[in-house]
């Protein structure tokens, strides 16, 4: 994060940071990249989610079977819906969630 920062200072290079630092230009324009669209240093972001118990599942999508193991199921519109099983690794699920945000 903060040789993404540096690099959107006044007067500086991507190319002269990207030297300061021993990386590539094209994995600085790649972090630069992830950062603008929420995908680098997640944590800082994630979506909203409502419990409904009962409540009807998006249309278009078919509803979740009641048998399978612990999980949350989070439907984004009626494209996309993420059943996250219980013990996934919650920073994985923050990017992937972050990444689906910037589609709907």
């Amino acid at each position: 994060m903060a040789i993404v920062e540096e690099s959107h200072c006044d007067g500086v290079t991507l190319a002269a940071v990207a030297r300061r630092h021993e990386i590539s230009r094209s994995q600085l324009y790649d972090w630069r990249y992830r950062h603008k669209f929420g995908m680098l240093g997640c944590a800082a972001h994630f979506l909203r989610l409502v419990s409904q118990d009962d409540g009807p599942a998006s249309e278009g999508l078919p509803p979740v079977p009641p048998s399978q193991p612990p999980a949350i199921t989070i439907d984004l519109g009626a494209r996309y819906r993420v059943t996250i099983p219980a013990g996934f690794d919650m920073d994985a699920a923050a990017c992937l969630l972050n990444g689906l945000r910037l589609l709907r």
